[in-house]
């Protein structure tokens, strides 16, 4: 561990952020779009593929959970340790760590768009590739960007819906350690999320049965946000009981622990079972997702020699430009695909795009992420030495009468 980082899920991190880019390539294509979305398959591989568990390679939505419950996780441990000694601190941090580094990312999205939207002549791909870039932006979508509404974001870049909520859920999070920190873990977890999951219901209900309009959008963003706070709830409760887990985990067997590590990846990625129980509910197969998310975590945790092969200088390169990666995927996918299929087919230009998100990730970290995050800590660093100065003025001033 460095930095007091756990460097093999920050490892993970980036190895999902990868995947994320795997998954939107792949759904450029009818043939993976009606796969993953309408469960129509051309021919057994891909039938194959999307329903076995090796749809873990491609598995995007089940990548973003994993980045919800590693949020909750690690962001547990300064609570912990009494590290934050005060709300707008938190809020601080999170606010450069996260919106920063969107925004600017964002619009400089919207600038690359206007540059080579006119130049896009890819046809033939599906929905999910056609319908961004295809329209330009208005005042509406400006406004929703800077106050991360999700309106238009998909024409643009529309991965930072999750950031949306990463975002609001920041803010909350603090109340959330309160409760789960003032109560016996056996109590308050359950009762966390038993509370947030009735929550998220009743926001659903309002939003579809809302006398006006605008109520019912804010009720449904609302009721979205606190669904997904359920997964960093999750990640929370591993944390509060990191010790007592991995000691549990390191006591079984090696057989057992293989199980366990296939177990894992078959929850995560579940449609295979869900399908031959012929039962379908996107909200049970999420939650199962995140439980075997959870079981990762453990094993991972648990294991030297998991924490020895996922903390090698590649993986631990991909954890720390994860999120950059993250952000901008999408405009490397549009770029290279609209550049380079006028010289080769665009199947191919596809392959190229994970290799050069790489790349231009790194070039955003540097220049954009951690400046933002060293901002952050001077704003605060700025904060507390001006409220130190302001205690000590007015003893300052009695002496000087004196």
């Amino acid at each position: 561990m460095k930095n007091k980082r756990i460097e093999s899920l920050d490892s993970l991190r980036g190895i999902s952020a990868m995947i994320v880019i795997v998954f939107h390539c792949l759904i450029s294509f009818n043939i993976f779009y009606n796969a993953n979305y309408n469960g129509v398959y051309d021919n057994v591989f891909i039938q194959w593929f999307t329903e076995s568990p090796l749809n873990i390679l491609w598995a995007g939505n089940e990548a973003v959970l994993l980045f919800f419950i590693l949020s909750g996780f690690v962001l547990t441990f300064p609570f912990q340790k009494g590290s934050y000694n005060n709300y707008w601190e938190f809020a601080t941090k999170r606010f450069f760590r996260i919106y920063v580094p969107y925004i600017i990312i964002m619009f400089s999205s919207v600038l690359i768009m206007y540059m080579f939207m006119g130049m896009n002549t890819v046809n033939g791909l599906s929905s999910a590739y056609e319908t961004r870039w295809d329209h330009g932006i208005t005042l509406k979508s400006v406004i929703s960007f800077i106050f991360m509404i999700g309106y238009d974001t998909a024409n643009v870049n529309g991965v930072v819906w999750s950031l949306y909520h990463e975002m609001r859920i920041s803010l909350i999070f603090p109340f959330l350690m309160f409760f789960l920190m003032k109560y016996k873990w056996i109590k308050s977890v359950p009762a966390a999320l038993f509370l947030n999951l009735i929550l998220t219901g009743f926001l659903y209900f309002v939003s579809s049965n809302a006398p006006i309009e605008i109520m019912g959008t804010l009720s449904k963003i609302a009721a979205e946000t606190f669904y997904y706070l359920t997964y960093f709830i999750f990640g929370a409760g591993l944390a509060l009981k990191r010790e007592v887990v991995t000691n549990y985990f390191r006591k079984i067997s090696w057989k057992i622990k293989f199980v366990l590590w296939l177990m894992s990846f078959s929850l995560i990625a579940n449609k295979w079972m869900f399908t031959l129980i012929e039962f379908e509910n996107s909200f049970i197969q999420e939650i199962v997702s995140g439980l075997g998310i959870l079981l990762l975590f453990s094993l991972v945790l648990s294991s030297k020699s998991a924490d020895k092969a996922l903390t090698i200088e590649p993986l631990k390169f991909l954890g720390e430009i994860s999120y950059s990666i993250y952000l901008v995927h999408i405009p490397v996918l549009m770029v290279t695909t609209i550049v380079l299929s006028k010289f080769i087919p665009v199947w191919i230009t596809l392959i190229f795009v994970p290799i050069l998100s790489i790349p231009v990730a790194w070039i955003a970290y540097k220049f954009i992420e951690k400046p933002a995050i060293n901002w952050g800590k001077k704003v605060i660093n700025v904060v507390k030495d001006r409220l130190k100065t302001e205690r000590k003025l007015p003893k300052t001033l009695e002496k000087t009468n004196i």
